[in-house]
């Protein structure tokens, strides 16, 4: 029976990985999702060259001898971009200055091209290196077998066709062929390979010629012979950049492969003109000592060189080796230079044109054959169309590079929006007008008008344009999760989420430093300083009472350069004007002012939402002065983000008030706080140290550095409730340590409750400070008697749901002006109460308090997880040594459980909420079909966990002990995935083959298999760990 026509287009898709976390769509494959990090093998080096030796495959190669750019810069077409200008009419000296002057430049082109027109040159070069290559297999096997060097050409002479070269062409092509099964990523020894026979080949034949020329040539003290050595020497260099600027912009393509973001930048730099110089001097000096050799024409293809070698002497057995091991060298070399400068380039951007059918390897199969049928045996006939082809290319290079760097440095200012460049409608930021972007054609044919001035020309038209009609959608890029970090391909759900907005950075020396004088200077600790952050409050009651609070504005500003702006606001009580809004609260008018929502003495910051009692696109509509200028209140109203309509993000608003507690809570806060220290003292900083070694690997929600910076200076000024949650949980530690003096003398449960009792006055100015005593204290340690967590649990979970709504992290701040490290504090906080709530509704049953559409904040990556993870050297006495810097076990144990609660909600929202189960019920397969989703995400789950946080770690590792209550919520979700599977569970259901229970019940008991072995695994060293609350997933189990 025959396929339908359905049936043969999807076996014509290109494959997908089994675990791919993506869908072949007319925008999207394999190849043109961002590359996970087992595919990024270059390291900095690697682009210069790839390793030869490798002492431990974990580190960076010792010994690079070749990469991207020596092979590019090394080969047939490098060494004929300089002797064909002799055969122009330069001078060998001009032919070495325009070599080095296009090298340069050429390197410092290194940017992406249209699609087309980069297929359109990347088939061109092929057809040439592949020509080039069957002329050298044919010179290689005419060194084996002189009658092949002297076969009849059966094809006609105007055709600059030989048979011989013909031969040759589909030998190569054959070979040539299978070398694309390799996929990029593994190429570093197939390029090893290539470029030492080619080095042999090029400097035994330097030897040859100076040798036997006794130098480098006559042709070095002749005048040049060109009509005009001007319009000459210019012309070379175009040529040259036409030539290699398909090669700089081609490199675009292989940097997605680089492990860090800089990798590539010194080969650009560096190796471009350095290889590239070298390969074509060789070649010039080779062509000039040459002709003096054998006299005749300049001959300025190494190939036609080598077979002209060969003739001279009369093909005598020991010219003949040395032809054959040469012609080798240029073999291997066009193997080289076509797949890293041709198939691999022109079949990414074939791909991107027809993604769900054409891969890598498939446009590369294309591009062969495309390049073939060019005739590249017409372009390389004289050494004239040789170069009028190189020089062609950059007519059209010029103007489209001109167009992308306007657009990507001026008009974009560095940002992508990651989503839309996958999304083919008009939801997308990039679909302008009906799918074309008139403004780049307009500048693109204005640009190729004047040829050489294309590039400027264009550059300026498009800015132009772009300035009068401005794009949709700039200021907007996407940010990574930490999940896409650790795996490397973006999920659809959250790529439209992440919008974030750069801020620039404004280095103000120690990221640490003391507080300052008057101007309160507030330092972070990423290194950023924002001034001008103190509201103008006072301690004494007399003001405390009256006195109205300032905006939290401040320009980046460093100690030694602070405004008299900002000194005349905190002298005369001014408030400095805020900054117009752009299209995310930037302004190209005024400097970019930061806000800070914590550390702001007697001040709190509310979020305001959508539905507060002040409308915020109202708000947005006049400036903090007029909102505040009032004397005499008590609040002021601050946009942190001027939001974009255009995308439906609204405008951000915090309410700052004054803190006015009553002095009924102010005592108790105060008892609250001496009696906490008294029941600890003098252990207090032991129990901090333990704190940090057993508690926070399992649950990094503390800033530690931080907590220890403020710990080390002003004690009381931390949160007593957090100060109480960290001596608790640190104390369950005690008797592990090894300089413990005698058993404590406090009742740990007394200890937790003056802990809450200060939190639930607290709670009247929340802040990240007592966010995080709220989560550690859902795991103090229950009652001895208690089978599973109390009721309260479940209440002072929803205390910290509570919290983090009320001080926006339900909000995401990629676009706001706030310090960078409280942008990283409040996401993974947020995701920290994700994880809190969704696990106490499943400790007691209750439906979680978030919901997906609650809201936007996108998970944190691993540098958001990492920051002030690293403890600076005077604040190291106070950890163990293996706490004082980032552990990655800690952060990727924090993102799985992110991921592992994801998947838990989906669950929940499928099967156990009332109108979940009421809808599975009514619809048996509906329920099956998105349980069964929800197995496949856990197994992947399984599948695609770190080793460092899977019970496989060496036993004597902390991060194995620490792994197991990450490894018991998983198997937790899969005892609620498989109750669900297998309901209903009913008696009659064990005699019906049909029923949900007899289908799933041997998967269920295999799965259990697993969870004894797990068991088997647990030691006494992980009993004695940090395991939170997880009494009742060993009940659910």
């Amino acid at each position: 029976m025959g396929w339908s026509w359905p049936e043969i287009k999807e076996k014509l898709q290109c494959p997908k990985d089994e675990d791919a976390q993506y869908e072949n769509t007319t925008w999207c494959n394999r190849d043109l999702i961002p590359i996970p990090p087992d595919r990024r093998t270059y390291g900095v080096l690697s682009y210069f060259g790839n390793k030869m030796l490798v002492s431990d495959r974990r580190s960076d190669p010792l010994i690079h001898f070749l990469g991207y750019w020596t092979v590019s810069g090394s080969c047939i077409s490098a060494w004929s971009t300089g002797s064909t200008l002799l055969a122009f009419g330069l001078s060998p000296q001009q032919a070495i200055a325009v070599v080095v002057v296009g090298g340069v430049l050429a390197g410092l082109l290194a940017v992406a091209f249209p699609v087309v027109l980069r297929v359109f040159v990347a088939c061109m070069w092929f057809g040439m290196q592949a020509f080039w290559g069957g002329q050298a297999t044919s010179v290689m096997i005419g060194a084996i077998i002189p009658g092949f060097a002297h076969m009849p050409n059966y094809f006609a002479a105007g055709s600059h066709l030989q048979t011989k070269d013909f031969i040759g062409l589909v030998i190569w092509m054959c070979a040539f062929i299978p070398g694309l099964l390799i996929r990029p990523e593994k190429l570093q020894i197939p390029f090893v390979i290539c470029f030492t026979f080619f080095c042999g080949s090029c400097f035994g034949i330097l030897i040859w010629a100076v040798s036997q020329a006794h130098g480098p040539g006559k042709m070095f003290h002749e005048p040049a012979t060109a009509p005009n050595v001007g319009w000459a020497f210019m012309f070379g260099i175009t040529a040259i950049l036409g030539s290699w600027g398909s090669g700089t912009l081609g490199q675009s393509d292989w940097t997605r492969y680089a492990k860090r973001r800089f990798a590539p930048t010194l080969s650009q730099l560096v190796a471009s003109p350095l290889t590239i110089g070298a390969t074509a001097t060789i070649g010039i000096v080779v062509t000039s000592a040459a002709r003096d050799v054998m006299g005749g024409e300049i001959e300025w293809n190494p190939i036609y060189l080598l077979a002209e070698i060969q003739e001279y002497y009369h093909s005598s057995p020991g010219v003949r080796a040395g032809v054959f091991f040469a012609s080798i060298g240029m073999v291997f070399s066009q193997f080289s230079i076509s797949v890293v400068l041709n198939s691999v380039s022109c079949g990414m951007d074939m791909a991107g044109l027809w993604p769900r059918y054409i891969n890598i390897r498939r446009g590369a199969y294309i591009m062969a054959c495309i390049g073939i049928a060019t005739q590249p045996w017409q372009l390389l006939s004289t050494a004239e169309k040789f170069l009028s082809v190189l020089s062609g290319f950059g007519v059209f290079m010029a103007p489209a590079t001109g167009i992308l760097l306007a657009d990507y440095h001026i008009v974009r200012h560095y940002k992508l929006r990651l989503g839309d460049l996958y999304t083919g409608d008009s939801s997308s930021i990039y679909w302008f007008s009906n799918g074309v972007n008139w403004r780049a054609f307009v500048a693109f044919l204005a640009g190729m008008w004047p040829l050489l001035l294309g590039l400027a020309l264009s550059f300026s038209v498009f800015w132009a344009l772009s300035r009068c009609f401005p794009p949709t959608g700039l200021g907007l890029e996407s940010s990574f999760t930490g999940e896409e970090v650790i795996y490397g391909v973006p999920k659809s759900d959250v790529d439209n989420e992440n919008e974030t907005q750069l801020q620039p950075d404004a280095t103000a020396g120690s990221s640490r430093q003391g507080q300052q004088s008057a101007r309160n200077l507030s330092s972070t600790a990423d290194g950023t300083s924002s001034s001008s952050l103190n509201l103008g409050a006072t301690s004494s009651p007399a003001n405390s009472s009256s006195s109205w609070a300032r905006p939290l504005s401040g320009e980046l500003l460093s100690p030694l350069n602070h405004s008299t702006e900002a000194e005349r606001w905190l002298t005369q009580g001014t408030s400095p004007t805020a900054p117009s809004a752009g299209p995310l609260g930037s302004t190209d008018e005024e400097p970019l002012l930061l806000y800070t929502l914590e550390d702001n003495k007697n001040r709190t910051a509310h979020s305001m939402g959508l539905c507060a009692e002040q409308d915020t696109d109202l708000l947005a509509s006049f400036r903090s002065v007029i909102m505040n200028e009032t004397d005499g209140v008590s609040a002021d109203v601050i946009q942190i983000s001027a939001g974009n309509p255009a995308y439906k993000i609204p405008p951000v608003h915090f309410n700052v008030l004054h803190d006015e507690f009553q002095p009924a809570d102010d005592v108790a806060k105060t008892r609250a706080s001496e009696n906490i220290e008294a029941m600890v003292s003098p252990h207090g900083p032991i129990l901090v140290r333990l704190f940090f070694k057993h508690v926070h690997p399992v649950y990094c929600v503390v800033s530690k550095a931080r907590f220890l910076q403020a710990y080390a200076t002003e004690k009381l000024q931390i949160p007593a409730s957090l100060r109480g949650a960290i001596y608790g949980l640190g104390s369950m530690f005690w008797q592990q340590h090894p300089d413990a003096p005698r058993p404590l003398q406090f009742d740990l449960h007394d200890l937790f409750e003056e802990a809450h009792s200060s939190l639930q006055r607290e709670f009247h100015a929340p802040n990240l400070w007592k966010l995080q005593a709220c989560l550690l204290l859902l795991y103090e340690r229950p009652a001895d008697n208690a089978t599973i967590e109390t009721p309260r649990t479940w209440i002072f979970s929803s205390h910290a749901v509570a919290c983090a709504q009320m001080i926006g992290l339900h909000r995401d701040p990629g676009s706001w002006q706030i310090c960078p490290w409280e942008k990283k504090v409040r996401k993974k906080l947020w995701w920290a109460t994700y994880m809190a709530d969704i696990w106490s509704s499943v400790c007691h049953g209750n439906p979680p308090l978030i919901y997906p559409a609650s809201f936007t904040t996108s998970k944190p990556s691993i540098e958001d997880l990492a920051f002030d993870e690293d403890i600076p050297k005077e604040l190291a006495h106070m950890v163990d040594d293996s706490s004082t810097s980032v552990d990655i076990s800690t952060t990727a144990r924090f993102l799985q459980m992110v991921e592992l609660s994801q998947i838990l909600h989906d669950l929940i929202d499928s099967y156990y909420l009332d109108a979940g189960y009421e809808k599975s019920m009514a619809d048996p397969a509906d329920r099956e079909s998105r349980l069964l989703e929800v197995k496949k995400r856990l197994e992947n789950w399984a599948a695609m966990a770190p080793q460092c946080v899977t019970m496989r770690c060496a036993e004597e590792s902390l991060a194995f002990r620490n792994n197991a209550p990450l490894q018991l919520a998983f198997f937790a979700t899969q005892a609620l995935l498989f109750r669900a599977l297998m309901s209903p569970a009913k008696p009659t259901s064990k005699n019906d083959p049909d029923s949900s229970l007899r289908r799933y019940f041997a998967q269920a008991v295999g799965e259990f298999q697993r969870f004894t072995l797990f068991m088997d695994e647990i030691t006494l060293a992980c009993l004695h760990s940090f395991w939170g609350g997880r009494k009742s997933l060993l009940v659910m189990i």
